[in-house]
């Protein structure tokens, strides 16, 4: 009888550009390849499926708040990767998702891998609310997967975790000022806090361009939109 090995999350890893995430909750990938038939008269089936635009790859890593760098680094971190979005970096990040091949262990950075090329922030949401931990999800659009050996590092097992005794909710006001309303001082008491961001990217492609056929460029849409929402 054939023996089939599980992937299951201790068998996976995540990194951003080498920095392994700790807290990872899931990681989902994919790509969308667009393809046109090509028929013509006296044929019942279509004669080819050529491929007309350039493939769509895609990221998503949903992990604990402070898991990209702790609190001291992942603000820089997604500062970073915000405004690499916003202005149409070049060359993007890497996102790198590895698993150990073997089955009944913790992940040991020894398996295959696939890699999001020069990836994109195209969405980042955050997520806190009372009885539950602090969560951000961070999703990735690129043009290229890359599928290989090199694999993230194991990440740590001490973990720091974000509770709702751990967020603050702090108002500015339009004059300059600002208020931070407590159970003390007022009646607002905040139950959830939830930060959205969405950017889109459009691709750029030109005619007669053999070596790069699909895309020579991918730039972000404005505008981008960002909101946060309270209840309380």
């Amino acid at each position: 009888m054939g023996h089939t090995n599980r992937i299951i999350y201790q068998s996976q890893a995540v990194d951003i550009n080498a920095d392994t995430i700790d807290g990872v909750q899931s990681c989902n990938y994919g790509i969308d390849i667009g393809r046109e038939d090509v028929n013509q008269f006296g044929q019942l089936g279509a004669c080819d499926r050529v491929i007309l635009a350039a493939p769509t790859c895609t990221m998503e890593i949903s992990y604990y708040a402070g898991g990209w760098g702790g609190s001291t680094d992942e603000p820089t971190r997604l500062n970073g990767l915000l405004q690499s979005g916003l202005f149409g970096s070049v060359s993007g990040v890497d996102v790198r998702a590895g698993l150990t091949t073997n089955e009944g262990v913790d992940y040991t950075a020894a398996g295959n891998s696939v890699t999001l090329k020069s990836g994109v922030l195209t969405s980042f949401s955050c997520e806190a609310s009372v009885g539950a931990i602090v969560n951000n999800t961070l999703s990735f659009a690129g043009t290229d997967f890359a599928y290989g050996t090199s694999m993230p590092t194991a990440p740590t097992s001490s973990i720091d975790i974000a509770t709702q005794t751990g967020v603050a909710v702090t108002i500015a006001e339009a004059g300059g000022g600002s208020s931070s309303p407590t159970a003390q001082d007022t009646l607002v008491n905040f139950q959830s806090a939830t930060v959205n961001y969405d950017l889109g990217q459009e691709v750029l492609q030109r005619l007669g361009d053999s070596s790069t056929p699909y895309y020579y460029a991918v730039v972000p849409t404005f505008p981008a939109t960002a909101s946060i929402d309270f209840e309380s």
